[in-house]
């Protein structure tokens, strides 16, 4: 076989120059690799047979021991971050999708604005709220100010909590969207305290609590409804 043959991919380290060798104690292989060195341009052809003679011009080498190894390259750019527009009826965007396929697939998606994380009906494009008994009132009015939710797991649900993330209590799409936000504000139910939450025609209606730690919260501006249906793009 010809020198000209270079080795694509070999096992042992290649020198980069005779006399270069370095003197860390390394195991050194059974027989020593050879290879021709251009005196012109210092090109290494590694021969895959020992044997082999090296062509005029050239200068054959042996080597048996690693170089030293080379410096970790740079970390290469970001790749794109993918972003997801959710538009209304109209055409316009309304925000950015939060959401998984799956819940697209449900009928509503989780869109991120103004400033906010909401769930949309995408059919009708109108702020929808997830369960019934996300926010219950410590009074009989159901007033905004005085509201919380049910906590079942106090670290997660701290955890849990982002500048951005939202509790929607909207029993029925044509009442008033009451958005709110959590705080770290986490206190346990008193015994015998009562609880109230807005049903369906938007009364106020009081209810057992089953959890036994509750999260107050704190209103925020409601987002506005849309022209449905939403699409995506």
């Amino acid at each position: 076989m010809s020198v000209k043959k270079i080795l694509a991919a070999t096992t042992t380290a290649v020198l980069v120059a005779p006399g270069l060798l370095t003197t860390t104690a390394v195991a050194a292989p059974k027989s020593p690799t050879a290879g021709c060195v251009s005196k012109k341009t210092n090109e290494l052809r590694v021969l895959l047979k020992s044997s082999k003679k090296c062509k005029k011009g050239w200068q054959k080498i042996t080597f048996n021991q690693p170089g030293p190894t080379g410096a970790p390259g740079s970390a290469g750019a970001a790749g794109p971050v993918s972003v997801v527009s959710v538009r209304d009826a109209t055409g316009v965007v309304i925000g950015q999708s939060l959401s998984t396929v799956s819940t697209w697939l449900s009928g509503n998606a989780l869109v991120y604005t103004d400033g906010g994380a909401y769930t949309y009906n995408l059919g009708t494009g109108k702020v929808v709220s997830e369960d019934w008994e996300t926010v219950a009132y410590l009074d009989a009015a159901c007033s905004p100010t005085n509201a919380a939710t049910p906590v079942y797991n106090t670290p997660r649900y701290l955890a849990a909590l982002t500048s951005f993330g939202r509790m929607i209590d909207r029993p029925n799409t044509d009442l008033p969207t009451r958005p709110y936000k959590g705080t770290t504000t986490v206190r346990a139910v008193v015994p015998g305290e009562s609880f109230w939450f807005r049903d369906s025609t938007g009364s106020c209606v009081g209810y057992s609590l089953w959890a036994d730690t509750i999260g107050m919260l704190t209103p925020v501006a409601a987002p506005a409804d849309r022209p449905g249906p939403l699409s995506f793009g």
